[in-house]
């Protein structure tokens, strides 16, 4: 499943849910701080090129754009409405403990400054490559 279609589910999980507070709140603008970013790197990292090595480690096994995908797919899966009788006895509510939600938004937070980090790397790396290209010009 794609990180941009995982992500517009909970976003609109997220939207449907009655029972949210802060910590809700918090989860979703990092989410959808993130799911651009995430998308862009994805794409980025099927492209070979020497400069973004370091966004190509981040789709690694087990890596950081794994570990969002990981965490959007564990959203979606408990924001997704319920089916049959039980949606007609259940209302979406938040459907974690607050020390859960808290690790979850600082994992979050802490891969969107990977992703940053990564692209600013990478950027410096391309820089630096333009710079000797046009030094031998």
């Amino acid at each position: 499943m794609s990180i941009a279609y995982v992500t517009k589910k909970v976003v609109i999980y997220f939207n449907n849910a009655r029972a949210c507070g802060k910590d809700m709140k918090a989860i979703m603008v990092e989410v959808c701080c993130a799911s651009g970013i995430v998308q862009s790197l994805v794409e980025l990292a099927k492209v070979d090129d020497s400069w973004m090595r370091t966004i190509q480690t981040l789709a690694s096994k087990d890596g950081p754009l794994h570990q969002a995908n990981d965490i959007l797919q564990e959203l979606e899966s408990k924001l997704k409405p319920q089916q049959g009788i039980r949606r007609i006895t259940t209302t979406a509510v938040w459907p974690w403990q607050k020390e859960d939600a808290i690790l979850m938004l600082k994992t979050m937070q802490r891969l969107n400054s990977v992703f940053s980090l990564a692209l600013q790397s990478d950027h410096i790396q391309l820089s630096r490559l333009i710079r000797e290209d046009v030094q031998v010009i």
